[in-house]
């Protein structure tokens, strides 16, 4: 696909473009038209506008717009995870190995070599991990079903062609290797720290304590680094259910609620003169306003979050800003366009019936346009160069968010469709009942003007609205997902560090307690030590999540990367359930009766 652009920055160079609709077949291309002077009144600066730039890009990237930056951050998230569930994965195996020093200890001693005691413990790791790849594929046949069913149907239609997603031979292979490439880096550090023994020491009844209290560092480390790595994806989920909510906060500029839309393409060869399509149209809007339950209805040739509008680029007889081209979205609308949209009037009057082609050409601004070209001024009864006609301004409306919450406010014009007859326009109906139930009967009325005119994607507003931000909840769902679900690995990964220290000081604990230490000095001592794991994971998360999360800017909305207010609350709940999980095995320390304590080894 390729983009016409000028050096002035407004695309294309030439005047007016009209973008198809998504569902056209021509979707994502664009028609060049003149560049419109005013009437003869002023010229392009210095000769003109100079030569046209071509900009190309992949079509299917136009029609993916960021998916990219969405599935990439998706990847990384995943990547995450996996690096946790490994982490926690090498701390069981680090306690397991622990468990085994005696006998990895005596298998030494009879004559078996470090290598094949490594080979052996690597191959339980393996096995291990094979077995969970299994058991991760019959989870995800299971899950592709779920997850079909909330990917928006933009995406997964349109874009990644997953009508009937399946886990093929191209996941299972992938599958399975990173389940033995992650059993072998992941359990090659407890297979070299377990056949590392001292086999005297090692023999003795007390091996297995001391061992444990080597190896503490370690396993701590991997607790500090499940920390680490949870804290920078719950980060990211909070800045996304953050944008997500700034996003559904947005005043959009017309009412959405109790709105039913739909498609109406007349064809030339069927009404080829304008009077029979004004004709046409106004018998729909007269039938569909007596419909029992209809406020209004109105014609658009592009409604608030249609993908298809007309775009100008003029070239006014005074300057603004510096340059006098000035580019702009062009609308033709019905008198009750306004209203039946919700969108507010703040100057002037809106059309009537009388602004038809016999009287002078008038057209409504939106505030943005209007600060842009008269700034301090009142717009209403100004003149504007447009297609060899001046046009005279007689009102200002509210700014719309024509492409969605996300998108920006644009500077718009108005004109009545009276003066501008078209047979592709959009009816707009507000009702009082649930739009849904109006369809059928206002399909009834358009049979009845004409009962071989087809008319598509009848849906409400609210529906488009919702499959408009439906990408972005998307993304913030499954970030959310995987979020929880690092936010359990890390917590069980800590209760498990702190469960097992507490386990191989149950002799400690017990001479503690009989020189007189009182259960809340025990209960100080073990959830001090996992506080001191889960701050240090919180400090190296923030650092991490600082570095990483500039990735997620593009996915952001109304929230900066590094929101400080997000970063300090997921802090904080980290901190939070990291400490309750160090309470629960603290709280079962306080519970030792030391004489049992002094005989535990």
């Amino acid at each position: 696909m390729m983009r016409f652009q000028g050096p002035n920055g407004p695309p294309p160079s030439g005047g007016m473009r009209n973008q198809p609709r998504g569902n056209e077949p021509n979707s994502g291309g664009f028609r060049n038209l003149p560049v419109q002077q005013g009437a003869g009144e002023g010229q392009p600066q210095e000769g003109g506008i100079p030569e046209t730039q071509i900009e190309v890009e992949p079509l299917a990237e136009h029609l993916a717009g960021n998916l990219r930056p969405a599935m990439l951050a998706m990847l990384g998230v995943v990547g995450l995870v996996l690096l946790i569930a490994c982490a926690n994965v090498a701390n069981l195996m680090l306690a397991r190995a622990s468990g085994r020093t005696r006998e990895v200890a005596m298998r030494a001693a009879l004559g078996a070599g470090r290598a094949r005691l490594v080979r052996q413990l690597l191959t339980e790791s393996v096995l291990m991990a094979f077995a969970g790849g299994l058991a991760g594929l019959l989870l995800a046949a299971w899950g592709v079903g779920v997850m079909t069913r909330l990917i928006p149907s933009s995406l997964g239609a349109t874009i990644l062609s997953v009508e009937h997603p399946h886990v093929d031979a191209t996941v299972l292979l992938f599958a399975l290797a990173v389940s033995l490439v992650t059993g072998v880096l992941f359990g090659l550090a407890p297979a070299l720290a377990a056949t590392r023994p001292d086999l005297v020491e090692h023999l003795k009844d007390s091996a297995q304590t001391a061992t444990a209290g080597g190896r503490a560092w370690l396993r701590g480390s991997l607790a500090v680094a499940e920390l680490s790595l949870a804290l920078v994806v719950l980060i990211g989920a909070g800045l996304l259910i953050k944008s997500f909510y700034r996003l559904l906060s947005v005043n959009l500029g017309f009412a959405p609620e109790h709105v039913l839309t739909m498609n109406i393409n007349l064809t030339d060869s069927r009404y080829p003169q304008p009077e029979q399509k004004i004709q046409f149209f106004s018998d729909v809007l007269r039938r569909t306003e007596s419909l029992p339950g209809v406020r209004s209805a109105a014609l658009s040739d592009s409604l608030p979050l249609s993908p298809s509008r007309a775009q100008l680029v003029i070239v006014l007889p005074w300057l603004v800003r510096g340059s006098n081209i000035v580019q702009m979205n062009r609308f033709a609308v019905s008198p009750s366009y306004f209203y039946t949209l919700g969108i507010p009037l703040l100057k002037g009057r809106t059309f009537t019936d009388r602004d038809d082609e016999q009287a002078g050409h008038v057209a409504v601004v939106n505030e943005a346009l209007g600060r842009r070209l008269w700034p301090g001024q009142n717009p209403v009864g100004r003149d504007l160069p447009l297609l060899q006609n001046k046009l005279k301004v007689v009102g200002v409306v509210g700014n719309t968010h024509h492409d969605g919450p996300g998108a920006g406010v644009e500077s718009e014009i108005y004109v009545p469709y009276l003066q501008a007859p078209g047979g592709d326009l959009q009816l707009a109906a507000r009702s009082a009942i649930d739009p849904a139930s109006l369809a059928d009967a206002v399909r009834h009325e358009i049979a009845a003007v004409d009962p071989e005119q087809p008319i598509a994607h009848v849906a409400t507003l609210e529906q488009t609205l919702s499959q408009t931000i439906a990408p972005r909840r998307f993304n913030t769902l499954m970030l959310g997902i995987f979020a929880c679900i690092a936010l359990a690995l890390a917590t069980v990964g800590i209760y498990g560090v702190i469960a097992y220290s507490v386990t191989q000081r149950t002799h400690e604990v017990g001479i503690r307690m009989a020189l007189g230490a009182e259960r809340s000095d025990i209960l100080r001592l073990v959830v001090g030590q996992g506080l001191r794991l889960a701050l240090i994971g919180v400090a190296i998360g923030i650092g991490g999540a600082l570095a990483l999360t500039r990735f997620l800017s593009s996915l952001l909305f109304g929230v900066t990367a590094t929101d400080p207010l997000t970063f300090i609350a997921v802090s904080i709940v980290m901190a939070g359930v990291a400490l309750l999980a160090c309470y629960i095995p603290a709280r079962r320390a306080t519970t030792v009766d030391p004489i049992v304590a002094l005989r535990h080894e």
